[in-house]
């Protein structure tokens, strides 16, 4: 009888010490909370691990995307000290939004209660802060040297090709991304009626 009082103490004792550790363990966690990750079979896209953290993904190549490009300046609080003392500078946006079948061609990411059901819109050289070479690139020099002068608000229809693209989550929502190698107008411009008020939480 003590025999398996004491065989049974130590069988207990050994199953509290796994239950911590299989509960506890770092893979588990990772793999659970790891995104679906869905990139086309024709996509030249190929995920970049190094630039990859829990909630951002970054993807290399070149992708063509049809669809409006919006050019347009706004201005951005660099400090408040006080509700009547805003410090501001006025910045360049580069939003384009590619059509829907543009959007077969991206790298899709989901989280597990996520749905992606928002519109999309690309930013063009927000994440470097590189705006200004983006407009460049698309529009060459005279064109884009004349458009940082003038300061006008307008849409481009047309063909956008990125060399990266870029997802991830702020503030509840999904946001993207790219790095612009090229833009081929298909219209003329349209004066854009309403303004975007820049990018961050709530906007």
């Amino acid at each position: 009888m003590i025999k398996i009082t004491i065989f049974l103490a130590g069988f207990l004792i050994q199953l509290l010490w796994a239950i911590p550790t299989a509960y506890s363990d770092p893979g588990v966690l990772a793999q659970e909370e790891k995104p679906s990750i869905q990139i086309p079979a024709e996509s030249q896209l190929k995920i970049n691990a190094n630039r990859c953290a829990s909630n951002i993904f970054e993807f290399l190549g070149h992708v063509e995307l049809d669809g409006r490009l919006d050019v347009y300046w706004y201005e951005h609080v660099i400090d408040a000290e006080s509700p009547t003392d805003l410090l501001t500078e006025t910045r360049l946006g580069l939003d384009f939004y590619p059509t829907t079948e543009s959007q077969g061609k991206l790298p899709v990411v989901l989280f597990a209660d996520e749905q992606n059901k928002s519109e999309m819109k690309i930013r063009l050289g927000d994440l470097g802060h590189r705006q200004a070479e983006s407009l460049l690139l698309m529009f060459g020099f005279q064109e884009a040297k004349k458009m940082m002068k003038q300061k006008k608000n307008q849409s481009f229809e047309g063909r956008i090709t990125l060399s990266v693209y870029s997802t991830y989550m702020e503030c509840n929502a999904r946001h993207y991304d790219g790095e612009t190698v090229a833009f081929k107008r298909r219209s003329t411009p349209v004066i854009m009626t309403s303004i975007p008020q820049g990018h961050g939480c709530g906007r």
